[in-house]
């Protein structure tokens, strides 16, 4: 989606854009590529409400080459615009549900759950959810899902994370580093007891993890 927008116009550029600017010139390139494309093939597609997500993997190959034309099972209606934007406001949800284990979700935010391979598709799943919404963000649909800034960060090329990204992630865990970088000595880092693990939950039960091979051994030190 990067490549797209600043095929065109270098990314220095487009920094120094306001954010209309730069939204106005993702939606010029979108323009030029669909009139390149077969982006206008028409996908007429059927949904079932209690299926959206085996629905939206049934017509894949139509998020990505072709207008699609929702119908829902059982309702009247003809989509000119509405039924689709609801479709993919669904889809969306569906996609950060628990159930499939792909996002964690912590104060209304969503990220890639560290659990997620215990979807053996999961990855297959995530590519999926990247096309989901780079053809909202091409048919100017919004989502009600959020994600937290580290993610936003990987998305717009990897920018580098800061420790006031992680208060959306993690509250606690910023915490306990703010206070072990609060520390003035050796004596007051010890009483942290403090090594290089770290305790996750994982469906229901915790799990401490070495984040270096014998780091259960190996205190932290100033």
């Amino acid at each position: 989606m990067c490549s797209l927008v600043t095929r065109q116009r270098p990314f220095t550029v487009l920094q120094r854009e306001s954010f209309e600017g730069r939204l106005a010139c993702f939606r010029d390139e979108v323009a030029r590529s669909l009139q390149r494309s077969l982006f206008f093939m028409k996908h007429m597609i059927r949904v079932n409400r209690s299926e959206i997500l085996e629905s939206a993997l049934v017509h894949r190959v139509a998020l990505r080459q072709g207008q699609i034309v929702v119908s829902f099972e059982g309702e009247s209606g003809i989509d000119v615009g509405g039924m689709s934007r609801e479709y993919f406001q669904l889809l969306s949800q569906e996609l950060v549900n628990p159930q499939y284990a792909l996002f964690h979700s912590s104060n209304g935010l969503h990220r890639p759950s560290p659990h997620s391979s215990v979807n053996p598709s999961h990855l297959s799943y995530f590519t999926f959810c990247g096309e989901v919404l780079a053809r909202m963000l091409c048919d100017n649909y919004q989502t009600c899902v959020r994600f937290t800034p580290a993610v936003y960060k990987f998305l717009l090329g990897g920018e580098e994370c800061t420790l006031s990204d992680l208060k959306a992630e993690d509250p606690i865990l910023l915490e306990g580093l703010m206070e072990v970088a609060r520390c003035q000595s050796e004596e007051s880092l010890g009483q942290l007891v403090t090594n290089f693990t770290t305790t996750f939950s994982r469906f229901g039960s915790l799990e401490t993890v070495e984040l270096e091979r014998g780091g259960h051994m190996r205190r932290v030190t100033l």
